[in-house]
Order: C-alpha cells, then sequence, then structure tokens
C-alpha cells in the first residue's frame, strides 16, 4: 500500500484504515521482525527446549570488545516457574518482562499461591490489547513466548503478541525468520508423530552418553529437535556454534527452567552432525 493511500490512518493507533487495519499494529509487529532475532520452543509429554539466536553488537556492526557478552540475552526467568522468550525492540522487552514479574508477584500475593502460565500470558495480552485503544500509549515492540511445567498438565508453550492476542502452542517460532522457524517445527512434529515407538527407542540409542548426562535425559530428545529445526532456518546456517545461540530446557522431573553453557550447546551440536 502507498503512502498516500493511508492518508493519515496510521497516525493514531486507535484509528481503523477503511480496509479495517490498524497500520500501527502492523508497524510494532513489523519492528519485532526488523530486530533480526530469531527464537523458537519445543515440547513434547515431558519436556521443553527453547532456542534463540544470540546477536551481539559486533555481529551488528557496532563492535565493543569492552562488552559483557553474558549480559545479551532473550531467555529470562519471570518466576521460578516460568520462563519467557522475549524478542523485540530491547527496552520493550524489558518492560514487558518487568510488568510480567510484577503481574506475577501480586497475584501470589493475593491468592497465595502461585500464577499459572497461561493466566500470565493472558494478563499480558489484556495488558497489549488496552494499549491498542488509547492514542497516547505506544505499542510494546514484543512478540514472546511463555513457558511452564505444570504440576498437573506438564509442559505449556504461550505466545503472544503487540495486538493482544495469545495461544497455546506444541512448538512455535518468533522473531525474523518466524514462517521458516514454524516450517521446521512443523516437518518436526510430523516427523515425530510418524515415528513408532519401536523407532524412538533405537533413535533414543544413538544419543550418547554424554548427552544424556547432560540433559538428564527428559530434555534429550527436546533439545535436539529444537537445535535441528534452528540449524534447518537459512539465517542459522552459516556460522552456528555454542555462542551464537542460547539454549534452556526444563522437564517433570527437573521443572526449573536452566540454561545452558556453551560446552553443553556444542555437545548436542557436535551429536546432531556426526549423526547427520
Amino acid at each position: 500500500m502507498s503512502r498516500a493511500s493511508h492518508s493519515g490512518y496510521d497516525r493514531h493507533i486507535t484509528i481503523f484504515s477503511p480496509e479495517g487495519k490498524l497500520f500501527q499494529l502492523e508497524y510494532a509487529l513489523k519492528a519485532v521482525k526488523n530486530c533480526n532475532l530469531t527464537g523458537l520452543a519445543i515440547k513434547d509429554d515431558s519436556a521443553i527446549a527453547v532456542v534463540a539466536q544470540k546477536k551481539l553488537p559486533a555481529q551488528q556492526g557496532n563492535q565493543d570488545v569492552l562488552l559483557d557478552t553474558s549480559s545479551v540475552t532473550s531467555l529470562y526467568h519471570i518466576t521460578d516457574e516460568i520462563f519467557a522468550l522475549l524478542v523485540g525492540l530491547p527496552g520493550d522487552c524489558l518492560s514487558i518482562l518487568y510488568k510480567a514479574r510484577q503481574v506475577a508477584l501480586d497475584y501470589s500475593y493475593k491468592y497465595g499461591i502461585n500464577i499459572p502460565a497461561s493466566v500470565l500470558c493472558q494478563k499480558i495480552s489484556d495488558l497489549n490489547q488496552v494499549y491498542t485503544q488509547h492514542a497516547y500509549m505506544r505499542l510494546h515492540a514484543c512478540t514472546g513466548l511463555i513457558l511452564s511445567i505444570e504440576p498437573d498438565v506438564g509442559p505449556k508453550i504461550y505466545k503472544f503478541d503487540s495486538s493482544g492476542w495469545f495461544a497455546g502452542y506444541k512448538a512455535c517460532g518468533i522473531g525474523a525468520k518466524e514462517q521458516e522457524s514454524e516450517n521446521a517445527l512443523e516437518k518436526t512434529l510430523k516427523r515425530r508423530e510418524a515415528m513408532s515407538l519401536q523407532d524412538a527407542m533405537k533413535s533414543n540409542l544413538h544419543v550418547n552418553t554424554e548427552v544424556h548426562q547432560l540433559s538428564q535425559g527428559q530434555e534429550t530428545k527436546v533439545t535436539i529437535e529444537a537445535l535441528r529445526c534452528m540449524i534447518d532456518i537459512d539465517a542459522f546456517t552459516k556460522g552456528l556454534g555454542a555462542s551464537s545461540i542460547e539454549v534452556a530446557v526444563a522437564s517433570k522431573d527437573n521443572p526449573f527452567f536452566r540454561q545452558l553453557s556453551e560446552e553443553e550447546i556444542e555437545t548436542y551440536l557436535t551429536h546432531i552432525t556426526e549423526s547427520d
């Protein structure tokens, strides 16, 4: 659509265009894709793995040898039980993170129990939706995945975006290469469904002992699946290494999300390379 056809409908978030669009909302979603980061998460009945690209200023043309690389992340703890992958403008992602933590604390104080991941995601989405109704508020350029191992229902993945929409997923990708990541995840889930129990047992026998020790068993399969999907995405096929991604895992046996070290990630990548 040309600039002239906007006719001022992109100046305020509260004004619909004749085509029924909120241009400022579309711009916010576009800003997330322009961040040039991609992340994905996948789960099975017992575990979750989340993988995100880790880009430093040096990789974006602004080299800073004094930068503490450990401070660059897209993965965050909201509570002890709830983890998040946030992609978009860094300031907006941190704003959503702090609001989510406050909502979780208020819920725990009011009701005396930890907030479920689905409730937290809904409250974040409700807040984002309110921002679409007021001209004096700027939308957050942030899309996120809320992850949790819930005691009664097991692993859960929820996605939210700037529009106020959210939903649960078996696997999900967000960011610059969202479509490519979702295509890779769909192929992975189809392969998983087509694999018989006997084939699955044979496949698990090929996972080396060192990987089992790193992941305590339950996380092994989903971690390898997530990393394979990341490798399948065109943006990650060149120079993919332990220092360029970050990985976190959790399982029913170990429900608190743990970020893998570069050595652990390298072990997984080596295993995938050798098995291929």
